[in-house]
């Protein structure tokens, strides 16, 4: 009881030190009086804190867990350090006059006064430079995501601290050079950080493998921590091997619920930090021809299934979707034709099934029919006004892939009552936007 009164009067304390040291402004006419000793107090007391919840935590193997509302202070504390000093770090290491990350912090040329602050305040901390600072805060973030599996406040608000600091340029560079960014790089399955097995956090798989590929496709950022793209989709392309080797008996199992949920949502994180031609070329040409098939079937078995049905078609939905030019093959190459066949394979497979399946009549109509329509319609448009493939070569060849894919479609968007698209923005969306795109580019299949 004394220790958990103790806990709570950490808590209200650390959350008063994130207000003072976040209300601190740098437009302020009042900033370099001194403030940031104040800040540098404060800090060095949080962070040694911080600390030794970590301690407690390595040495009792997670047994030791603090107040988790402490835990959630520590983070909103670490949120608001971050917004403030971070961004110094950025101005100052981006400017003419570069902080030296090594011993004394001093200053290439004449500081100008938003970067005496930044200094006074690291040399009041005792703690180190702004390295050693980020240090204890990514290892604070891998603790979290290690120890703290069944907590989703704590695992949501952990990773959107660690996508903000891997959002700036100067930041996600120091976040390479920190060994515990490189294991969290090196050990992203679920033995390492079980969060990733839990159900309802399904969603941070997306944003956790968002990050780190973010950072491994950065500049020079296979060299800093020392893997290879193909070495970091490994784990995933083996999960997807193991299910690709199932028959359908095995694959519709319940035990292949959630690998199948959590490669699609691994693969979709993966595919949503990918901008340009190059990066793009290299997931797809891990993925074909060996696990393109596993999509099809998946859509065929588990149609009924909404969180396996889903995760999929939002995998495939990013997959297909060109943004910036992403999906830019050669002249010569298939690979436009052979994208398009895998997203018709599983858009056609998903919506024959859909069709020939009842609409429920108890619980959430949407969630359980019309919600996967208008994944798969989406996925299909993305795929038709994609601009990376020629359509008139179905039809020289008699491939049938683009006819069965609008027919299906077509049928599917024609089957849906009027007054629910109209309910359902996004399912609206979906619906009309195939049907532009038919009447623009498909007239003669419409008809």
């Amino acid at each position: 009881q004394q220790a958990a009164i103790l806990e709570g009067q950490l808590t209200w304390l650390t959350y008063i030190s994130g207000a003072i040291i976040g209300g601190h402004s740098w437009s302020s006419s009042r900033i370099g009086n001194g403030e940031e000793t104040l800040d540098a107090s404060l800090s060095k007391r949080v962070l040694q804190l911080a600390q030794g919840m970590d301690f407690r935590l390595s040495n009792s193997n997670g047994v030791g867990k603090s107040d988790p509302k402490l835990e959630t202070a520590m983070l909103y504390y670490f949120q608001n350090f971050r917004r403030v000093y971070m961004f110094m770090w950025e101005q100052t290491s981006t400017g003419s006059s570069a902080i030296s990350t090594m011993g004394s912090m001093k200053l290439e040329s004449v500081p100008s006064t938003k970067q005496k602050v930044y200094q006074n305040m690291f040399e009041h901390m005792g703690l180190g430079d702004h390295t050693v600072v980020a240090n204890l805060i990514v290892t604070k973030i891998g603790k979290n995501l290690k120890f703290w599996p069944d907590e989703h406040e704590i695992v949501a608000k952990t990773l959107v601290l660690l996508t903000d600091m891997a959002g700036g340029y100067s930041s996600s560079k120091l976040l390479l050079t920190l060994d515990t960014v490189k294991y969290l790089a090196g050990h992203h399955t679920a033995d390492e950080f079980p969060f990733l097995n839990v159900p309802s956090n399904a969603r941070h798989r997306t944003t956790f493998h968002a990050i780190l590929v973010r950072l491994l496709l950065s500049p020079n950022g296979t060299d800093k921590l020392g893997i290879s793209f193909e070495e970091f989709m490994r784990p995933i392309l083996d999960t997807m091997a193991q299910l690709g080797a199932l028959d359908s008996t095995q694959l519709r199992s319940e035990a292949a619920r959630m690998p199948l949920i959590g490669v699609f949502r691994d693969l979709r994180g993966v595919c949503m930090s990918m901008h340009n031609r190059r990066t793009f070329s290299l997931l797809f040409d891990l993925l074909e021809p060996q696990h393109f098939p596993l999509m099809s079937r998946v859509a065929d078995l588990w149609h009924d299934q909404p969180d396996v049905i889903i995760s999929l078609l939002r995998f495939l939905g990013e997959f297909c979707h060109n943004k910036a030019n992403r999906v830019n093959f050669d002249q010569s190459s298939p690979n436009g034709i052979l994208l398009f066949r895998v997203i018709s394979d599983a858009v056609c497979a998903y919506g024959r099934r859909a069709l020939a399946s009842p609409t429920p009549t108890t619980g959430d109509i949407y969630k359980l029919k019309y919600k996967g329509m208008s994944l798969a319609l989406s996925v299909l448009n993305s795929a038709l006004g994609g601009n990376y493939v020629c359509f008139g070569v179905f039809s020289l060849y008699n491939d049938p892939a683009l006819d069965n894919a609008l027919d299906v479609s077509l049928k599917m968007a024609l089957s849906i009552p009027l007054e629910q698209v109209i309910a359902y923005p996004k399912l609206s969306k979906s619906v009309f936007g195939f049907i532009e795109l038919m009447f623009r580019n498909h007239m003669k299949a419409t008809l």
